[in-house]
């Protein structure tokens, strides 16, 4: 899944952390993310087992997405998680870093 782009304008890189949530339960593990300085970042997220059980049972899920910069602000957005489901073999997949949208992970690349 992906967390929307996330950019940086300190003149260091940012280091964040997402969170998701449904309520008080949270849908998957932190997961820390580093965004240069001047660069915008596509993070992607996966939810863990309970979470993929939850989502599973409903037909959608709000949940709440969270981005916090260390010792600095952060920010929420609520989503409307849907289930979906893939088959098949995968196409081909090739990642090349832009100068102005940066990736976190060449395997979980979203679209």
């Amino acid at each position: 899944m992906n967390a929307g782009r996330q950019p940086c304008f300190a003149p260091t890189a940012c280091h964040l952390t997402l969170r998701v949530r449904a309520g008080n339960s949270a849908l998957g593990p932190s997961h820390p993310a580093t965004v240069q300085p001047g660069s915008i970042v596509l993070i992607a997220f996966q939810l863990s087992p309970a979470g993929v059980q939850k989502l599973g049972r409903a037909r959608g899920l709000k949940a709440q997405v969270g981005v916090r910069r260390a010792g600095g602000p952060g920010s929420a957005r609520q989503l409307m998680l849907v289930p979906y489901s893939t088959s098949g073999t995968s196409p081909a997949q090739s990642v090349s870093q832009a100068r102005s949208i940066g990736y976190t992970s060449g395997s979980k690349i979203t679209r």
